[in-house]
């Protein structure tokens, strides 16, 4: 739970705001501002996610020949991810709002940061299910976390095939 702060601090290091800055500086530092905490939400629900299943893939499926029904099962990974989330990026928000001068009202910033965090905690949970081992769960969470940053068009101002593809 301390990662989310503690990112926060180093986000905050590096973003904070300056005296006197306006116009086109402060809208650059508030979108990098933005973008980071994106990634940073992104992360840490898709590392706290990405073993989840694989790692007790035998209990699993010693469980479901004897009848463990899927819902419960997928909920019990699901909650305890979210909660553990939002937490996280509460931490991070709380620590980045008071530092770094985010111009961006903190609930609607805390329930965008929270549903990406679940939502990589849903992938996260995916590619567990998708593979066989730690190993295979962390290269696949490789292979389809870069293209996503590839083709977001916000690091890499995209052009021809490129942005057919994004």
């Amino acid at each position: 739970l301390a990662l989310g702060p503690v990112v926060g601090l180093l986000v905050s290091l590096v973003l904070a705001g300056k005296d006197g800055e306006v116009g086109v500086a402060l809208a650059k530092r508030q979108a990098q501002l933005s973008f980071v905490t994106t990634i940073t939400a992104c992360f840490l629900g898709l590392f706290g996610a990405i073993r989840e299943v694989v790692k007790e893939l035998a209990v699993y499926r010693h469980e479901r020949f004897i009848n463990l029904e899927i819902w419960p099962y997928l909920a019990s990974k699901v909650l305890p991810l979210a909660v553990v989330g939002a937490l996280q990026v509460a931490g991070l928000l709380a620590v980045v709002h008071l530092l770094a001068d985010v111009r961006a009202p903190i609930v609607g910033h805390f329930l965008m940061l929270a549903s990406v965090s679940l939502a990589a905690s849903l992938l996260g949970l995916a590619i567990s299910a998708a593979v066989d081992s730690s190993d295979k769960a962390v290269m696949l969470m490789i292979l389809v976390i870069i293209p996503q940053f590839l083709f977001s068009n916000a690091m890499i101002n995209l052009q021809g095939f490129g942005k057919a593809l994004g």
